[in-house]
């Protein structure tokens, strides 16, 4: 207890609780009034276990109002715990990992569209593409970790464009990443001069050009049909150029950034 001991304010105090794993719902009784930053329970709490007692005591009416900070993973949450976190108003980064969490419990994260940063849903197998709908809310998102979530690489192509300018994937899901790993299997990476990049010019070719151009995505992914009538091929240019241009987009957002 001498590290205790040692700090100089609640703020440390509460730090070496939430690295040690040392938290009770009795301590966290005891900061409700104090202006700390940032609670881990994370190590304080049994898996095996439901956090009741400590979200009983996190949850409450003017209790740590300058609460910044709060990972509460890797036990299981019910969608009336998650709705409580509207009484941490201040929130901008929470971990909510491996918590059984659903696209549910993410709508009740838009009483903080306004102040949450860093969003760790990771281990959430439940998540799907529908999380986009909530998460597009969170307008100042900068920082959103997706790994072990059933989130697709299409719905991460609409995210790229939804999300915030500067959010970051911290982390995806594996099989979006061997996707990204692997994209030129799937389309033409690198074009050469003379061919197509943009999407929106696809129109103005002519058969030939389309043909041609088709040819050259063939060479990378011989599932491409190069034949059909003039719409046929339009239709699939375009669609093959605009999820390249989709991936290029999440591809650049991959990272913590600077």
């Amino acid at each position: 207890m001498g590290f205790i001991r040692s700090a100089r304010s609640s703020k440390e105090i509460a730090k070496i609780l939430s690295e040690r794993g040392w938290w009770s719902p009795l301590l966290l009784g005891f900061f409700v009034d104090k202006p700390v930053d940032e609670i881990l329970l994370s190590h304080s709490i049994d898996p095996q276990g439901h956090p009741t007692a400590y979200l009983a005591q996190l949850f409450r009416m003017g209790a740590f109002a300058q609460l910044l900070r709060l990972d509460i993973s890797h036990v299981s949450l019910s969608l009336h715990d998650i709705s409580l976190l509207r009484l941490l108003p201040r929130l901008s980064s929470l971990d909510i990992s491996s918590t059984n969490a659903t696209n549910h419990h993410l709508l009740h994260l838009a009483t903080h569209e306004g102040s949450l940063r860093d969003l760790n849903v990771s281990g959430n197998v439940a998540i799907n593409d529908d999380c986009r709908v909530p998460l597009t809310v969170l307008s100042k998102l900068q920082t959103l970790h997706l790994r072990g979530t059933g989130v697709t690489v299409p719905c991460l192509r609409l995210l790229a464009y939804a999300l915030p300018i500067d959010c970051r994937f911290v982390t995806l899901p594996l099989h979006c990443l061997n996707f990204l790993n692997n994209r030129h299997r799937h389309y033409c990476t690198a074009i050469p001069t003379g061919y197509i990049e943009d999407p929106r010019k696809v129109p103005n070719l002519a058969l030939p050009m389309l043909k041609k151009n088709l040819e050259l995505h063939k060479k990378a992914n011989a599932d491409i049909l190069t034949t059909g009538s003039k719409v046929d091929l339009m239709d699939r240019l375009s669609s093959l150029l605009c999820a390249r241009v989709a991936d290029g987009r999440v591809i650049r957002r991959v990272g913590r950034g600077s």
